[in-house]
C-alpha cells in the first residue's frame, strides 16, 4: 500500500507539471523542473517496490535531468539528432511488434524499452533546449502509450494512469501548438 501511495503522489506532481507545459502553454521554469524531480523520485521508489523496472529507469534518469535543469547545469549535447532518435525508436517499435506477434509477452517488454529510450532521450534534449516542445510532445505521447501494456502486466496502476494522462496531455499540447503555429 505504501508503494502505491508514493506512486499516486508522484503521478499528481507529474500531471501538474506536464499540464503546465501542455495545456497552459507555459515555458518550463524552476517550478516545472522541481515538480518533475519530486515526481520522478516518488514514482521511481514506488516502481522499484513493485519491481516495475522500466519506470524505475525512466524516472531515475528524469530526476537527474531535472536536477541538472534546476541547478542550470548545461547538459552536454548528445550528438544524436532528433531524426536518429526517431529512427532508433521506430526500429525498437517494429522489433517489439514483430516479437509480440512471434513470441507474445517478450514483444511487450521490447516495446516498453522503446518507451524508455523515447522518454529519456527526448527529455534530455528538451531540457538541453535541443528539442522543440512540438517534438517533445510527440515523443512523450509515443512513450506514454507504448508503456501501457507493460504497466498493466506489472500492475503498476499509479504509473499506468500517469501514462494515460501524460500521453493525452502530450497529444493536446501537440495539437495546440499545431493550431497556434497556423495562426
Amino acid at each position: 500500500m505504501f508503494e502505491l501511495t508514493l506512486g499516486w503522489m508522484g503521478t499528481a506532481f507529474y500531471i501538474l507539471a506536464h499540464g503546465w507545459l501542455s495545456v497552459l502553454k507555459r515555458q518550463p521554469e524552476q517550478g516545472y523542473y522541481w515538480a518533475n524531480f519530486l515526481a520522478a523520485v516518488l514514482v521511481a521508489l514506488s516502481s522499484a517496490m513493485l519491481t516495475s523496472w522500466q519506470p524505475v529507469l525512466i524516472n531515475g534518469f528524469w530526476a537527474l535531468v531535472s536536477l541538472a535543469a534546476i541547478y542550470h547545469f548545461q547538459l552536454p549535447n548528445l550528438n544524436v539528432s532528433n531524426r536518429r532518435i526517431f529512427i532508433l525508436v521506430c526500429i525498437m517499435f517494429c522489433t517489439g511488434v514483430l516479437a509480440l506477434v512471434l513470441f507474445g509477452r517478450t514483444g511487450i517488454d521490447i516495446l516498453a524499452w522503446s518507451s524508455v529510450a523515447a522518454f529519456c532521450l527526448s527529455y534530455w534534449r528538451f531540457a538541453a533546449r535541443q528539442l522543440s516542445r512540438k517534438a517533445y510532445f510527440l515523443f512523450g505521447a509515443y512513450a506514454a502509450f507504448t508503456l501501457l501494456p507493460k504497466l498493466y502486466f506489472d500492475q503498476n496502476w499509479p504509473v499506468f494512469l500517469l501514462e494515460v494522462i501524460w500521453g493525452s496531455l502530450s497529444v493536446i499540447g501537440y495539437l495546440r501548438l499545431c493550431i497556434y503555429l497556423k495562426h
